[in-house]
């Protein structure tokens, strides 16, 4: 079994509510523009990590990775704050230690096609947990 695993999500929203946060509009693998540039109104991006009590493993971090090849940081764990999530997830015997991380972008502007991709970081160990394909749906070709 893996010592971690991540998801990532796009939506149009996420609101913090009483018992955690909602995900508004959970956004489909295909994001259809009509021309480019576009700018969105808002974007929004859901990470959660889960993480193997007992392992080694370092930071805990996300990134949104641009169709260019750009990366902005979602958010990130210290080494130290892992270590302590994982012992208080270790007393209680749970069997993952749990990370959430999410934002929100407003005017965000996407000027090509391709790929946009979520990536989560525990320790040196990178994976794709979530992806959003921009194409050009032109209704009058």
């Amino acid at each position: 079994m893996p010592l971690w695993h991540a998801v990532g999500l796009f939506c149009e929203d996420i609101r913090q509510e009483q018992n955690g946060q909602s995900l508004m509009a959970i956004w489909p693998d295909n994001l259809n523009l009509l021309q480019l540039p576009t700018i969105l109104p808002r974007i929004a991006v859901f990470v959660r990590i889960q993480v193997d009590p007992v392992a080694s493993v370092g930071a805990v971090s996300a990134s949104l990775r641009l169709v260019d090849g750009s990366e902005n940081q979602i958010g990130r764990f210290t080494e130290g704050s892992v270590r302590d999530t994982q012992r208080a997830s270790r007393d209680i015997g749970l069997p993952w230690a749990g990370f959430m991380l999410s934002a929100i972008a407003f005017g965000f502007t996407i000027n090509s096609t391709g790929k946009m991709l979520i990536v989560a970081r525990v320790g040196e160990e990178e994976i794709v947990c979530g992806a959003l394909n921009i194409i050009i749906n032109n209704p009058n070709p």
